[in-house]
């Protein structure tokens, strides 16, 4: 259900959620969050707000300056590393969100979601045999951001020609999409030998 906020506005074709499980190392749970990605029309690099709120709950997350990234036919707005207050777990149920842009237009959407308890128990070795099968994507961040994020290129042999190629990275993780959970896992991140020392 897509409901316009003022005239003129962008449009949002679809919401999709996903938990994120988070592995800092290979012996501690998960940091379990959640990520909202909205399609939208129009330049979504003029996003400038989004809003996310549980209807029955009625919290309220609102991401300021929200990822953006196109995948060469589609553009998105993103809001990252949700959490429940107060250490509870993230509430399924009904949501909403509300994007707007620099020129002050709004949209609003409906979305629902739906997490398995079975995500907030998974052990690293769970995960890892998870995604033994599945493609991964490679996310490299230098001190500030994410420069790169695709699938490990061929002439990546090592870990270290990926810093190679990008002299300013710091460190990279290996990321996995569990499509039939809507479940999103994070490797413990890979960093450079240069910055051993």
């Amino acid at each position: 259900m897509i409901l316009s906020c003022s005239e003129n506005s962008p449009e949002i074709v679809e919401i999709k959620s996903l938990a994120v499980l988070d592995f800092d190392d290979p012996y501690s749970p998960a940091d379990v969050s959640f990520a909202v990605f909205a399609e939208v029309t129009g330049d979504v690099r003029r996003a400038e707000r989004m809003v996310i709120t549980h209807k029955e709950k009625q919290y309220k997350w609102t991401a300021i300056n929200p990822c953006v990234f196109s995948d060469g036919k589609k553009e998105f707005a993103a809001a990252v590393m949700l959490k429940a207050p107060f250490g509870e777990r993230i509430p399924n149920g009904e949501y909403s969100v509300e994007y707007a842009d620099a020129a002050g237009q709004t949209v609003c959407s409906d979305f629902s979601v739906s997490i398995d308890s079975d995500a907030y128990k998974m052990s690293f070795e769970a995960a890892q045999k998870a995604v033994e099968n599945l493609d991964k994507s490679i996310a490299v961040f230098d001190s500030d951001s994410m420069i790169y994020f695709g699938s490990r290129k061929k002439k990546w042999a090592t870990d270290e020609n990926i810093f190679e190629e990008y002299p300013y990275s710091e460190f990279f993780r290996e990321c996995y999409l569990l499509k039939d959970k809507n479940i999103a896992i994070l490797m413990p991140l890979k960093v450079s030998s240069r910055n051993w020392f």
